[in-house]
């Protein structure tokens, strides 16, 4: 975790609270010498020391606006006024110390500065929010979902030719309402994303990369004719329509060194203490909210945004912290959240938000649900985001990826007393390493280190898993996962604990040089498929190099083909590796000690049907149990032709007969 950079001295400043707008001055505005600024994002200390003075020396108190910190009276209008004045004469909006009551939104401008000496200084609402402008508006509506995102007038043309990826360049049919240096963003007009998300029986889209809206903020950087060059290259394809539109939020808003109290009378899921629609570059840091609803949501193209250094309490519904509809290149650093219940995650980036960052933030959870409270989570279509060096404490999942969210970092996270230490649900192409999870809950429920439901393309890699498990990993359907030295150890007395448990996957599977220790079963494959599977050149999974011990079986197959084990380590076991009605598979090079039963169990007449060799099996009642001969037997499953066979305990060798559908001894 960082530390944080300075420590914040309180300042109050009075003035008579008669004073109206009309009467201030520059000299006039409130200037306290012994005021700290905000933690500057420059690391020189020198210009740090140069922002102190200038923000003290800007600063205009609400106080000079009749605002009163009783907590009783009302001071919304008030402090919009400061607000309002500070944006046409270039100056901060200072709170003092007090209970500042608001009965309403309070609005934000392009480079308005709301701040104040600390925790003491506090605004209080019973209705609205902290909000900000678009376009110079304040007749616009949020909802939370970006399809029917309400806009001002806003000026937007459509593309002309199909932009692919890596293309610097749009072709539009009017380019000439865009100038050089204007934030634009381009928009795949697919307004069903939620229908299709929400839907369950449309899970066979939830990973696919172009049925969802896409979006990406870009600066243009010249004009010519029918063509707006981009500062950046296009990652995705938009299709002819594509629309084109200026990025209207507001520009450069500060909130902080204050306190907000969330106290509305009535809460819902688009309640929030602060709500930006579309703001670039907004700095928030320092600020303490206690908040009956959510804390603080940067909404509609986000853009360049930091969070960093508050401490956010969230008691009933929402979110902490919410980067959701397309938001790109945003920081969210060294915060520190208490969720309780609602909202699903306390810290989300959601829908086709890309390249943000979030980092060092500590998350606690002090609900009782069996799921769905999530401490840190990527969702819907996110994409590029990084997430490290992050304390997740109590809550139902400790970190997680969902709908589709793909190809982002997740690592060097601790999550602590969850249920479930990662979720990756119908996420792709993700890596999630060097984490470490420890399992342990009050919760009801499973309690699992790592879950990937629904995943494709992703790699877990060198993470730790320690606890009361259930499962140490769990991967249900699927494909193209990466499970490789990781470390799991179960410290509970469950009946049942698995080290990893493999349901129903799919081809190019790869489960190697992890750890197991102190689970009744190390690796577990199961599937449907049974008798049925056909034989295949291609290994539906390789299980290589894992050394697994204190175990009632180290490895088990049920079900499954075209499996590869080798090389792996198993001890302290009653039976090495157990294949039940599992033909097809290779069993090559493992060593195995102190087998109470058997070495290889091989369990029903098609586990036989498997190739065995240059296993080392040692203190084992039998080395390889079970094994049936198919010589002459045509009704068991059947092979390619020329399929060999070899007996693991006498060495003969057979090879199957397509033509005659039998083995014949060689």
């Amino acid at each position: 975790m960082l530390l944080r950079f300075f420590l914040l001295a309180f300042f109050s400043c009075t003035s008579p609270a008669n004073n109206a707008a009309d009467k201030l001055s520059d000299d006039k505005a409130p200037v306290n010498e012994n005021m700290v600024s905000s933690p500057s994002l420059i690391s020189s200390e020198k210009n740090r020391k140069e922002k102190v003075i200038k923000q003290a020396t800007d600063a205009v108190n609400i106080t000079q606006f009749g605002a009163v910190g009783d907590g009783v009276r009302d001071n919304r209008a008030a402090v919009q006024k400061c607000l309002d004045y500070c944006k046409t004469n270039g100056k901060s909006c200072y709170i003092p110390t007090g209970n500042f009551l608001i009965t309403g939104d309070l609005w934000l401008m392009d480079n308005s500065k709301l701040i104040g000496g600390g925790n003491k200084s506090k605004l209080i609402f019973n209705q609205g929010m902290l909000r900000s402008e678009k376009g110079g508006s304040r007749n616009f509506r949020y909802t939370n979902n970006y399809n029917n995102e309400v806009l001002t007038d806003n000026a937007f043309t459509t593309t002309t030719a199909i932009g692919k990826p890596g293309a610097l360049s749009l072709t539009v049919d009017n380019a000439g309402q865009f100038k050089p240096g204007q934030l634009i963003y381009l928009f795949n007009n697919k307004v069903d994303s939620w229908t299709i998300l929400e839907d369950q029986g449309q899970t066979n889209r939830w990973n696919d990369a172009e049925a969802f809206a896409r979006s990406e903020i870009f600066t243009v950087k010249s004009v010519s004719g029918s063509n707006i060059k981009l500062d950046r290259p296009l990652k995705f394809t938009y299709n002819k329509g594509a629309k084109v539109s200026h990025q209207i939020g507001a520009v450069n808003i500060e909130i902080g060194n204050i306190s907000i109290e969330n106290q509305l009378l009535t809460q819902n899921e688009t309640q929030y203490a602060i709500l930006l629609e579309q703001p670039n570059q907004a700095n928030i840091h320092d600020l303490t909210i206690q908040s009956s609803c959510g804390g603080i949501n940067l909404t509609g193209h986000p853009y360049k945004c930091i969070i960093k250094d508050c401490n956010i309490n969230t008691t009933k519904e929402g979110r902490g912290i919410l980067v959701e509809n397309f938001g790109s290149q945003n920081s969210i650093i060294h915060n520190n959240l208490n969720y309780n219940t609602g909202g699903d995650a306390a810290l989300i980036v959601l829908m086709g938000s890309g390249e943000n960052k979030i980092v060092n933030n500590t998350v606690t959870g002090h609900g009782q649900a069996q799921k769905n409270e999530c401490g840190i989570a990527v969702h819907a279509q996110c994409y590029n985001n990084q997430v490290y060096g992050n304390t997740v404490n109590g809550t139902a999942e400790g970190l997680g990826a969902y709908y589709g969210a793909f190809s982002n970092d997740i690592h060097d996270n601790t999550a602590n007393n969850v249920s479930t230490g990662f979720i990756s649900f119908y996420a792709r192409n993700n890596q999630v390493t060097n984490n470490v999870f420890n399992i342990v809950s009050n919760r009801k429920g499973n309690k699992v280190g790592i879950l990937l439901f629904g995943t494709n393309g992703t790699t877990v890699k060198g993470n730790n898993v320690t606890g009361d498990l259930l499962y140490g990993v769990q991967i249900q359907g699927g494909k193209g996962i990466t499970m490789v030295q990781n470390q799991i150890k179960n410290n509970s007395a469950q009946a049942y604990a698995f080290g990893i448990k493999v349901i129903n996957v799919g081809n190019d599977v790869n489960i190697s040089s992890n750890t197991i220790s102190s689970c009744k079963t190390g690796i577990d494959a199961e599937t449907p498929q049974g008798a049925a599977a056909q034989q295949s050149d291609i290994p539906s999974m390789l299980i290589q190099t894992n050394s697994i011990s204190t175990s009632e079986t180290g490895i088990r197959l049920q079900n499954y083909a075209n499996v590869v084990l080798k090389d792996n380590d198993l001890n302290q076991f009653s039976n090495g590796i157990t294949l039940s009605n599992s033909p097809y598979n290779v069993i090559t090079n493992n060593k195995m000690n102190t087998g109470k039963a058997a070495g290889i169990n091989l369990v029903g007449e098609t586990s036989s049907f498997s190739y065995i060799e240059n296993n080392v099996i040692s203190n084992a009642a039998q080395k390889v149990a079970g094994w049936k001969s198919p010589d002459g037997n045509k009704t068991l499953a059947q092979p390619k032709n020329g399929f060999m066979l070899k007996d693991p305990n006498t060495g003969a060798m057979f090879k199957f007969n397509a033509q005659q559908k039998s083995f014949q001894r060689q």
